[in-house]
């Protein structure tokens, strides 16, 4: 996939992103992700190519595609949006991607002990060690260089379905530049597709400190599956502390839903 992009005041940046998802024994999963979030453009950018080499499964059932910000304002231009089929040695933008093993019920939101029952997508090593990814002190350090990182947490749906839920997070950016991408979102899938899913996300913005975040969904009834994450992209460092999933009241505000429609 390939498209050009232009860029008027926009604060943060403009990606492009795509996702396979293929039919496999236990449902539909995810097997191709990426996002051209770690080189997206800004400010005033004239046109500029950006382009994503995918793998797709022979089970492949939908592949999704988009742009949009990697947060802040401005306006964001698109055309020429292609798609071909090349060689198998091109080399890919993204990776092969698993789906993360699934909890029971939400585990160690706390870090407190590390990045147990996590998935991560960086570098996990002990805890106390500088890297891009790792856990000290009951919270969770993802450092990017022109990269992505995050964390992801996926369990079963239980007795979730018909409830309002909400996904909170203590985030702290430790960049005042405008360079570092953050965002958390919170999702449900069912064994049969993707229609009848939630997926919300909320972007987190500019500023130092730490400060608190929600995203809150309601989750379908057809759901078996609830997973949340929180992604930085760009340059800077993200800290995250004392996650929490909470079923609320109907009278919590919900979270606007990005879902999209195939084609």
């Amino acid at each position: 996939m390939s498209a050009y992009l232009k860029t008027e005041r926009v604060e943060q940046g403009a990606s492009l992103w795509l996702r396979v998802d293929s039919l496999l024994p236990g449902g539909i999963e995810t097997t191709f992700l990426e996002n051209t979030a770690y080189r997206a453009i800004g400010g005033d950018t004239d046109w500029t190519r950006q382009e994503i080499v995918a793998e797709v499964s022979p089970n492949a059932a939908y592949i999704y595609y988009g742009f949009g910000f990697t947060g802040g304002t401005g306006t964001i231009w698109i055309d020429d949006v292609a798609f071909e089929a090349v060689d198998a040695a091109t080399p890919l933008t993204g990776a092969a991607y698993s789906e993360p093993n699934v909890l029971a019920a939400p585990s160690n939101l706390d870090f407190e002990r590390g990045l147990a029952d996590w998935t991560v997508h960086g570098a996990p090593i002990a805890d106390g060690n500088e890297t891009d990814v790792h856990a000290t002190d009951g919270f969770v350090s993802l450092a990017v260089d022109d990269d992505e990182r995050w964390v992801r947490q996926d369990i079963l749906a239980g007795a979730l379905p018909g409830k309002r839920l909400r996904l909170r997070a203590r985030v702290n950016r430790q960049t005042a530049t405008g360079s570092l991408r953050a965002s958390m979102g919170l999702r449900t899938r069912h064994y049969g597709g993707i229609e009848g899913t939630a997926t919300a996300r909320r972007w987190i913005e500019d500023g130092e400190g730490w400060k608190t975040y929600d995203v809150v969904i309601d989750v379908p009834e057809i759901a078996t599956k609830v997973f949340y994450s929180i992604v930085a992209s760009g340059q800077g460092t993200l800290l995250i502390d004392d996650v929490q999933l909470d079923v609320v009241d109907t009278s919590v505000p919900l979270t606007p839903l990005a879902q999209p429609t195939p084609l």
